[in-house]
C-alpha cells in the first residue's frame, strides 16, 4: 500500500470521501459526486482525481475497506464527478471521468507502488485532458 494510505488508513480515507460525497444515479449510470459545489474549478478537478485514485485501489483489488457494503458501492461506481459554481458567468459545472478510463490508464504495479499524492497528481493531469465538463 502506498505511504499516504498506510499512514492515513484506507478506511479513514474512505470515511472522509463519504463525508463529502455520495453515490448518485445520473442518466442510468452510477456516479460518485461531491456533495454540492466545491469552492473552485481546481478543487473540483483535484476532488475527482483523489476519489478516482482511492476508488481505483478498491476496484483493482489492491486494497479492501473493512466495510463490505462500502466496498460493493465503490466497485459499482462507473464515474467520479464534482460540482463547482462559476460566479462570474453564473453557471454550475460538473467535471467527471469514467472509472474504466482510470483503470485502463493507471492499473499497474508501478502506480500501486507510487506515492499516493504523486499518483493523484498523475490522475489529475489525466482528468484535465480527458474529463468531461458539463454546464447546468
Amino acid at each position: 500500500m502506498c505511504a499516504l494510505l498506510s499512514a492515513m488508513g484506507l478506511d479513514d480515507a474512505i470515511d472522509e470521501v463519504y463525508t463529502y460525497g455520495q453515490l448518485s444515479s445520473i442518466g442510468g449510470d452510477n456516479y460518485w459526486v461531491s456533495d454540492g459545489d466545491l469552492p473552485s474549478e481546481s478543487d473540483a478537478y483535484y476532488y475527482v482525481a483523489y476519489v478516482a485514485g482511492l476508488f481505483m485501489y478498491v476496484q483493482a483489488d489492491w486494497e479492501s475497506p473493512s466495510d463490505s457494503g462500502r466496498e460493493s458501492e465503490i466497485k459499482s461506481v462507473e464515474y467520479v464527478g464534482a460540482y463547482w459554481y462559476d460566479a462570474e458567468n453564473d453557471i454550475d459545472y460538473m467535471i467527471s471521468i469514467p472509472m474504466a478510463g482510470i483503470m485502463d490508464e493507471f492499473e499497474s504495479e508501478e502506480n500501486y507502488e507510487m506515492d499516493f499524492e504523486d499518483f493523484v497528481d498523475e490522475i489529475e493531469e489525466y482528468v484535465y485532458y480527458f474529463g468531461e465538463e458539463s454546464a447546468f
